[in-house]
Formats: C-alpha cells, structure tokens, sequence
C-alpha cells in the first residue's frame, strides 16, 4: 500500500507547469490529462493507469451510458474532460468519470462543465491516492457534486 506522503510526492514529480494561469490551463493543457490546481499543472497518469484500470473505467462507462440511453435522464463524460467547479475558482479536475442530470444547472461546455456533476468517479491509482481520497473528496464535497465515487481495486 502507498503511503500519503509517497503519493505526495509522487504527485509533485507529475508537476508540468506552474505559474499558469486558468486561461491557460483552458488553452493548454484542458483535456490533455492533465489537472489545475492554484496556478500548477499536474500530469494524470504519469506511469500509466493499468490495463485494469482503463478496462475497469471502460465498463462503468460502458453501463452509465447504456442506463443513460435506454432512460434518457443524463450525460456521461469520461476523463479527459473537465470539471470546474466555482467554489474553487483556482482548480481544474479532470474526474475519471462523471454524470450531469438533465435537471442539473451545471452548465455543458464543449470541452468542460462548469458547475457540480451530479456523480463524480474516480478510479484510485498509486499515484492519485491522497488526491482522490483527500483533495478532491474535499473540493467535490465543497463544491456541490452530488455523489462522489471512489473505486479502489486495491482495498478490498
């Protein structure tokens, strides 16, 4: 098992970019696997999710969207695609998965949502440990998202 201060600081050597403004991490790096946070640019998936992982985010995505076609009740969004949350107007995410309800105010953009999703997933890999289960539990909690998924095929 990771450590949180191991996954810190395998976090911070994902660091791309500081100094960066929200309109250029827009214009950038939006979409490109990467997240924002207060003006850093952090590189998801760095070593690479497994095959588990991406199959295992594949087949989720597979049956929200299958729900969300035979009931027409939302959007799924698979990751790269990001999130921007106004309670936290200096960060950027780029959930693994997420769900917005046609009865949601979140706002659709072509390449981000601007409001809480009403379901945020994440699927945890070494490296996101403290980011799923601690930063972004916080802002998705904070800012509005109506669930917050955390799927972790270590912890059994």
């Amino acid at each position: 098992m990771v450590t949180s201060e191991q996954a810190r600081i395998a976090q911070s050597n994902n660091i791309i970019a500081v100094g960066v403004t929200v309109d250029e991490y827009m214009e950038h790096y939006a979409g490109d696997w990467c997240e924002y946070v207060d003006g850093q640019v952090i590189k998801l998936y760095p070593n690479g999710a497994t095959w588990m992982d991406n199959n295992f985010i594949f087949c989720i995505h597979t049956f929200l969207s299958a729900y969300c076609g035979l009931r027409p009740v939302g959007q799924v969004f698979r990751a790269p695609f990001v999130i921007a949350l106004p309670a936290f107007p200096q960060r950027r995410r780029e959930p693994d998965l997420m769900v917005r309800l046609h009865t949601s105010a979140a706002i659709l953009h072509p390449t981000y949502l601007e409001g809480a999703a009403d379901i945020c997933i994440e699927v945890v890999s070494p490296e996101s440990v403290t980011r799923d289960y601690a930063d972004k539990l916080v802002e998705y909690e904070q800012g509005g998202v109506g669930e917050y998924w955390v799927l972790d095929r270590q912890r059994r």
